[in-house]
């Protein structure tokens, strides 16, 4: 065999590696993208669940109010879910805003509610909100009505009032600026 046949027997079988190699890399890197997308469809149908998880233990918490009758009556939160929820608040819409939060800490399952205050029973069907976290973390607001809606703030006071269509307040740590100031303390000082 002379040393040309040898050295170009040896270049095919060089090429012929390198482009095997290359279609094991996109035969690889298909493989990868396959599963990556199945992985992303496994996590979406995970998160899914656990919302559904979430908001079926919410549709278990709902605010009760005892017969009308002439005297004044107490909303009352109550958790027909399997898991206990926590930080329950009652909120009371009123015209300039809300009153409460009448703590009621930790409501576990069962027939047992946990009270809020006296009012009148139109007040306490149309007024009373309740906010709570469920086992899982999530936050809630059971409007009057019956309507479920997860909190949009970070606080529930500002979420109730969201969700009752009310101005929520500016945040307290923006310093209110004085007339002819800017907050860029580059900008020139107005005399």
């Amino acid at each position: 065999m002379s040393l040309i046949f040898a050295t170009q027997l040896t270049a095919v079988a060089t090429v012929a590696l390198a482009v095997l190699a290359l279609a094991a890399a996109i035969v690889a890197g298909i493989a990868l993208y396959k599963q990556s997308r199945q992985l992303a469809i496994l996590v979406a149908e995970n998160n899914r669940q656990a919302d559904e998880r979430r908001r079926a233990q919410a549709l278990g918490v709902y605010i009760g109010v005892p017969p009308r009758s002439g005297r004044l009556v107490q909303p009352a939160a109550y958790n027909a879910s399997q898991l206990p929820v926590f930080d329950a608040q009652f909120w009371y819409s009123v015209s300039d805003g809300l009153a409460g939060p009448d703590d009621l800490g930790v409501i576990m399952p069962g027939p047992v509610g946990l009270n809020g205050r006296q009012m009148p029973y139109d007040e306490a069907v149309e007024r009373a909100v309740l906010t709570f976290r469920d086992a899982e973390g999530a936050c809630w607001i059971r409007m009057p009505g019956g309507i479920l809606k997860p909190q949009t703030h970070d606080t529930a006071h500002d979420s109730v009032l969201n969700a009752l269509g009310q101005a929520v307040p500016a945040p307290a740590d923006t310093p209110e600026l004085a007339e002819g100031t800017s907050a860029d303390p580059e900008a020139p000082k107005a005399p």
